[in-house]
């Protein structure tokens, strides 16, 4: 703490990103999301998509997709992978045409030590969507709470 009693953690793990390149995703497969823009990266712990506990504590998550859904009626998951637990995101595009969707969550997760955290996506049926490339619509970030 400082000396008005404000608590200070300048090593503590945090990440953000935001952005990606754009995801062109095949059919009936999950791809991992990993080309994110590092905005900031506290303890380096953010590789390639995957963020990897440092320590063991509470972490807090965040992020936010937009999803171009174009083609045939598609039903579509984004997941967060933190081990062998998911914590699933599902909505369906009943409509023909393009369209635009949204994926957001925000949780507060045990991690231990070298647990990792990583967002993925799936598409069923058919179509043909993607994550467009738009900064201002998706962020993946998380950080030590506790």
């Amino acid at each position: 703490t400082d000396s008005s009693g404000r608590l200070n953690f300048p090593s503590q793990p945090v990440f953000y990103c935001a952005g990606l390149g754009g995801i062109h995703n095949t059919k009936d497969s999950w791809e991992h999301i990993n080309n994110w823009t590092e905005v900031a990266d506290i303890g380096g712990n953010f590789t390639g998509g995957i963020f990897t506990a440092p320590i063991t504590g509470k972490y807090q998550y965040s992020y936010s997709l937009q999803l171009l859904l174009a083609g045939a009626s598609t039903d579509n998951e984004v997941r967060v992978k933190l081990g062998s637990t998911y914590y699933y995101n599902y909505f369906l595009q009943s409509t023909r045409g393009v369209a635009h969707a949204f994926a957001t969550q925000t949780n507060i997760v045990s991690m231990s030590a070298s647990d990792t955290l990583r967002i993925e996506y799936f598409l069923e049926n058919s179509g043909s969507p993607n994550i467009p490339t738009n900064a201002g619509f998706q962020f993946f970030s998380g950080h030590l709470i506790a």
